[in-house]
């Protein structure tokens, strides 16, 4: 058999900061250029959206959420169970 290696236990605490720090970035990165593309002139605020048109986009996006999160169950049930937590 080959040489197993022992994996590194990181703290929850540092999985949350580590998490928290990158949807920082990503999300400011992610929202700057949602401005530019569709509010790059300010008259379009996010505040100023009427509400049934918030709740229809994030129906939108939850439709996306679940297709990605379908495509990466596919991909779990394709590959060997040893795999799932590499």
């Amino acid at each position: 058999m080959g040489k197993q290696t022992k994996k590194t236990i990181m703290p929850d605490e540092v999985i949350m900061e580590q998490a928290l720090q990158r949807f920082e970035g990503e999300a400011r990165e992610k929202f700057m250029a949602g401005i530019q593309k569709h509010n790059p002139d300010g008259s379009r605020n996010l505040t100023h959206m009427p509400l049934e048109q918030k709740i229809k986009n994030c129906k939108k996006e939850i439709i996306d959420l679940w297709f990605y999160l379908n495509t990466m169950e596919d991909k779990l049930h394709t590959m060997p169970r040893s795999k799932w937590l590499k």
